[in-house]
């Protein structure tokens, strides 16, 4: 589609408004029917025009002041974007792969460590790159978005706030989470306008300093329970008392992990509710609760149909977040399509995790 250069009377009025998402489940369920039966043929590589497939429909069926988004991306695109980063990493695998050839032991080590650690590294920018992706091929009244600003700068922003963690004993996650969205955030384009992020650590430090201590208590507690544990399975046994600490360490793990997604939904809630472009403030009506309950709800869908009810799952999701994202405020008439020249690819290694538009 021809980009479309216009202004329009700002119809977003000061009462706060929903978004509407009308998509139903057979569409998804014929993209999803064509992808299994050709999976094998192309060896996978149906998918990725299948997911920019499910995107167009996706974004299609999502309006906002009664127009709907418009995704503009290719399966072509996502493809090219996936092979890119496959050809760097196994550049990176040659040396290793070379040694190995020649009998070095360090071959095989150096051959899958390489490449662990370059993911790990450039995962964050990885990321930004995925999203300034996602926002050049996204169109609303023909308006696209953009992105400036470096992924790799992103990248050490990210892994510096990594580094000073120990040293606050973890206390320096929420400062790390609203820096990462004011960086991210404060970059994006909506056209011609930039978004803006009013968020503060203030907002999400007493979530997580109530899961680092609920996390923190419950470690110190196994850990000064494990000495009479041991003592009084004696008698029964070290399987017993093994046993015993297995369980302990997966209940900590879930719970830490239950507590940790609880945070990440509160700075989510928090950072979209901060987020603004053009004269329009977002928000959402999602609860923590219900966020919680739609992931449990698609897991046990995709699981027990062993994947076949993966777009039942997807349409439920997007359904639940679009419908309870509002807009208030009124739109700048003065915006114009954005001059950003976007990425010419996809989003790299980020598509084989099938990473999501929302």
């Amino acid at each position: 589609m021809v980009a479309v250069e216009r202004s329009w009377e700002p119809t977003v009025g000061l009462a706060r408004q929903r978004a509407l998402y009308s998509g139903e489940i057979w569409p998804l369920y014929k993209i999803f029917i064509v992808k299994l039966l050709l999976a094998i043929p192309t060896l996978g590589f149906y998918n990725f025009w299948a997911a920019a497939k499910e995107r167009r429909y996706h974004l299609a069926n999502l309006a906002l002041d009664g127009d709907p988004f418009e995704w503009t991306g290719t399966g072509g695109e996502l493809a090219i974007g996936f092979l890119k980063a496959a050809a760097f990493l196994l550049l990176l695998a040659v040396p290793g792969i070379v040694l190995t050839f020649l009998g070095n032991p360090l071959g095989s080590a150096l051959a899958q460590g390489l490449p662990l650690v370059a993911i790990f590294l450039l995962g964050p920018a990885a990321a930004y790159w995925g999203l300034r992706y996602r926002l050049s091929r996204t169109r609303w009244r023909g308006i696209r978005g953009g992105m400036v600003g470096s992924g790799l700068a992103y990248a050490l922003r990210a892994h510096g706030w990594s580094l000073v963690m120990p040293f606050t004993l973890f206390q320096a996650v929420p400062f790390r989470s609203i820096d990462l969205a004011r960086y991210r955030i404060s970059r994006m384009r909506f056209g011609t306008a930039p978004f803006e992020f009013s968020g503060s650590v203030r907002a999400v430090f007493g979530a997580w300093l109530a899961a680092w201590l609920l996390l923190a208590g419950m470690l110190l507690g196994l850990v000064a329970l494990a000495p009479a544990v041991v003592t009084g399975l004696e008698g029964a046994g070290m399987i017993a008392a093994v046993g015993l600490g297995i369980v302990g360490l997966i209940l900590l793990e879930t719970l830490g992990g239950l507590l940790l997604l609880v945070y990440a939904i509160v700075v989510y809630r928090h950072t979209l509710n901060s987020t603004s472009v053009a004269g329009i403030s977002f928000g959402t009506e999602a609860t923590v609760l219900g966020i919680i309950g739609m992931m449990l709800l698609q897991i046990l869908l995709v699981g027990a149909t062993f994947g076949l009810a993966r777009p039942v799952a997807t349409h439920l999701n997007w359904r639940y977040f679009a419908q309870r994202l509002t807009v208030t405020g009124e739109l700048d008439a003065a915006i114009r399509q954005s001059k950003l020249k976007g990425p010419g690819s996809g989003e790299g290694l980020l598509e084989a995790g099938d990473i999501g538009v929302l």
